[in-house]
């Protein structure tokens, strides 16, 4: 099946170090993608 739209892990990177502060749990809704633990 693979992923249709696959995320880009810089932007998702970009966005966690914006949006989150060191050691905070993240709830990824890509988690089928994997995107959120390679960012």
């Amino acid at each position: 099946m693979g992923v249709h739209h696959p995320r880009n892990p810089q932007l998702i990177g970009r966005i966690l170090q914006i949006a989150t502060n060191p050691g905070d749990l993240v709830a990824s809704s890509f988690a089928g993608s994997g995107t959120t633990g390679h960012a």
